[in-house]
């Protein structure tokens, strides 16, 4: 096992040398007749001290290592940072006294700092994190770069709350984590809320065995529909749920016409509270029985946001039990789970696509209908190894488009997916690519390597 470890650094110092060998040397040849605009660039390599580099170098790496676009310039960026930034940790890491990750880390908790300071805060940190876990190791990084520049770290974490953001990822089993960056004290308010609903739930006989992760996420789930939340804190924080209900219902009947006059204010559930002492009426609204109030007068299926889905479902699979279903975002199901997913949702079906029936276009900008095609035809950007979703990305002519030709150019065969980087790096003829027939996209890069690029995945010719 010791042994295993030393060759995995060893392996991981001998692939970062390798990357800065070949990000250093890259230069590859353009079209002389471009535009200025489509001219190739250098872009930063990393921090400060860090050299330009290769505008496309990371494409021809995506290749090389088998990863997206974005995890290649990643691992660019991490290894020029160590090489140029933090000396004493790059020497550590080719000596495999450090391993290559957590060097890696380091690096990009330092990127903002100055050259200098990085420099001392990456040789403090090392003499120091020896013997400590991943997490303390980290703590004590995080306390040293804010030594290095209070200034900077204030700078960083206002930067941080401008970032805020709510991102889906990592679907796999008909689930997907949801990642949110927040507020610290909206954070742990979520928290409150989801942890309130999550023992509300326990209460239902139905979910007695379930855990308490488990009734947290189906928490989160329901209040996406903030009416049934508000519903089920009311019937709960109540304390006689039933006879209240019968008096002031949680869910008014609009067919029964419209809500008497409150004469004590809006939200309060059961009439003024008044104070014994003073005999004042306390209108807070907070103040009414249980602390969630309001009346809910729409059905709260009703109030379901909206969300457009992109199913696929083999035809074959619906005129039989098992099968298997792909949603888009999400990822493959069982199509029984579906059921499971679908259940208490209004569902509108839509017609789908049939690629087959699709005719080519004269005119250069594809249609509407022929965007979706294509989108449905590569669920992903058709470039080796990437996983960034077809759905809004430039649509380009894998041949280029010409306004003397008479026959329709635009059409499924003649058209792929592809990023802004990507098209320009295919625009300025760095990489080449040629679809053989629908779906499949032969690349060649500018150091002579070649992928097959399919609907599904890509293949690397070797």
């Amino acid at each position: 096992m010791r042994a295993a470890l030393v060759a995995g650094r060893q392996a991981a110092a001998d692939e970062a040398l390798a990357i800065h060998d070949l990000v250093v040397a890259y230069d590859i040849e353009i079209d002389d007749d471009l535009i200025d605009e489509l001219l190739v660039s250098t872009v930063p390599g990393g921090g400060e001290g860090t050299p330009e580099i290769h505008e496309f170098v990371h494409l021809e790496l995506c290749g090389l290592l088998g990863v997206s676009a974005r995890h290649a310039r990643s691992r660019i960026f991490e290894v020029l940072n160590l090489v140029y930034r933090h000396p004493t940790l790059w020497a550590a890491v080719q000596g495999l006294g450090l391993e290559m990750r957590r060097a890696g880390m380091a690096a990009a908790k330092c990127c903002q700092l100055s050259r200098g300071d990085a420099d001392l805060v990456g040789r403090q940190w090392f003499h120091q994190q020896e013997g400590l876990s991943w997490k303390a190791a980290f703590d004590l990084l995080d306390r040293l770069v804010i030594e290095a520049d209070p200034a900077l770290a204030a700078k960083k974490q206002q930067q941080a709350a401008a970032a805020r953001e709510v991102v889906l990822r990592d679907h796999s089993e008909g689930a997907i984590d949801v990642t949110a960056r927040m507020d610290a004290l909206d954070a742990l308010y979520l928290d409150a809320a989801v942890d309130q609903l999550a023992d509300i739930l326990r209460s239902d006989e139905a979910n007695a065995e379930s855990t308490k992760q488990v009734l947290r996420a189906k928490a989160l789930g329901i209040l996406a529909t903030p009416a049934l939340a508000l519903g089920l804190q009311q019937q709960a924080l109540n304390p006689d749920t039933t006879r209240q209900a019968e008096q002031h219902p949680l869910l008014a009947d609009p067919s029964q016409g419209p809500e008497p006059e409150d004469p004590y204010g809006a939200g309060s559930a059961v009439g003024p509270l008044v104070d014994p002492e003073t005999g004042r009426v306390n209108r807070d609204p907070h103040q009414c029985i249980g602390h969630a109030c309001g009346r809910i007068t729409v059905p709260p299926a009703k109030l379901q946001p909206k969300s457009k889905v992109f199913l696929h479902v083999n035809d074959e699979d619906l005129n039989r039990l098992g099968g298997a279903a792909f949603i888009e975002k999400v990822g493959w199901i069982s199509s029984l789970t579906l059921e499971d997913l679908l259940g208490g949702k209004n569902v509108t079906i839509q017609p789908v696509i049939d690629l087959n029936t699709i005719a080519s276009e004269q005119q250069y900008r594809p249609s509407a209908r022929m965007r979706e095609a294509i989108q449905l035809l590569f669920p992903t950007e058709a470039f080796p190894y990437s996983h960034t979703p077809s759905r809004g990305l430039e649509l380009d002519h894998t041949v280029a488009y010409r306004t003397s030709c008479r026959y329709p150019q635009t059409g499924v065969g003649l058209l792929e997916p592809l990023s802004h980087k990507v098209h320009h790096a295919k625009t300025v003829a760095a990489w080449r690519a040629k679809q053989r027939v629908p779906g499949e996209i032969v690349w060649t890069s500018p150091l002579g390597f070649q992928y097959i690029v399919t609907t599904e995945r890509t293949y690397r010719r070797e």
